[in-house]
């Protein structure tokens, strides 16, 4: 080489891969704000409660444990990729949760009466 100075000629190809990142499952915990008067309750009245708005999104099954995000996971292993329920809670199971197929099977159902609201 001579010493000058390089300057970009051309790009060439290497080679492909393909990567996986394995899911992650998260727990969501929803909080609200209770607040009270400290003047009451320091004068020994009733102390005024009042709780915060409940601001948590709708869930599909009411007092369920189930987020949208799961019973879509759910539902779309079921029908496009159809794989049945049991081996859904053999999956689950793996992973160290337990969600059996029973649960499984009503959450596909609300979860499909939900959408056709």
């Amino acid at each position: 080489m001579c010493g000058g100075s390089l300057t970009e000629y051309a790009e060439e190809y290497i080679t492909t891969r393909l990567a996986v990142i394995p899911e992650k499952v998260y727990k969501i915990e929803y909080y609200r704000k209770v607040y009270k008067c400290i003047n009451c309750d320091k004068n020994g009245t009733k102390a005024n409660i009042i709780t915060a708005e409940n601001k948590t999104p709708v869930c599909i099954i009411k007092k369920g444990l189930p987020d949208a995000s799961l019973v879509a996971d759910i539902m779309q292993r079921k029908y496009q990729l159809g794989e049945p329920l049991y081996r859904q809670e053999q999956y689950w199971k793996l992973r160290g949760i337990y969600l059996n197929r029973t649960s499984l099977a009503n959450w596909v159902i609300k979860g499909a009466y939900f959408q056709s609201l």
